[in-house]
């Protein structure tokens, strides 16, 4: 490197040197970015307090609601909602299983979907059976439209035939 090019880079440190230095904030806007910062904390804090308090109403308001309503309002609401689908709104959750010699499924009867399988034939790396899903791990529901009116099934309750059934050989 020559003289000049020296020159030059040690004009250049000084520029972003002085130049950062005088652009630092002083102690008192440091203080009052603080201040600002921990009122809008506050004032968040406070907000949010109060949007759980509205929602914790307007539920309470809707529970009472809802206990209120007598058997037949209830029924007439869900056949308002569901339409031709309302008699499945309400049920027990109950477990079904259909197996074989190789696959094992277990279904749910709220919304009639698989909640786990296991192939039987197979095993994991460490000896276990092996689980395709589970039920936490799992969610399943067909959305369509009845009557102009948007149904999902996995709100809806299904009554199988059996509660399980094994299909071997040629059936």
């Amino acid at each position: 490197m020559d003289r000049n090019s020296i020159i030059g880079l040690l004009l250049i440190g000084a520029i972003l040197v002085t130049f950062s230095i005088l652009n630092q904030p002083t102690k008192e806007e440091v203080e009052a970015l603080e201040r600002r910062r921990d009122s809008l904390e506050l004032v968040e804090k406070k907000h949010a307090e109060e949007a759980r308090e509205a929602i914790r109403a307007q539920q309470d308001q809707s529970t009472m609601a809802q206990t209120e309503l007598t058997d037949s309002a209830k029924l007439q609401l869900r056949t308002d909602t569901l339409g031709a689908f309302a008699n499945a709104a309400e049920g027990k959750d109950e477990y079904f299983t259909i197996e074989n010699e190789k696959l094992k499924l277990t279904i749910s009867s709220k919304g009639g979907r698989v909640v786990t399988a296991e192939l039987k034939d197979y095993v994991t790396w460490d000896s276990l059976p092996l689980i395709l899903f589970e039920e936490d791990r799992s969610d399943f529901g067909l959305r369509f439209f009845s009557g102009n009116r948007l149904i999902n099934t996995s709100q809806l309750y299904f009554r199988p035939m059996g509660s399980s059934f094994e299909i071997k050989g040629e059936e």
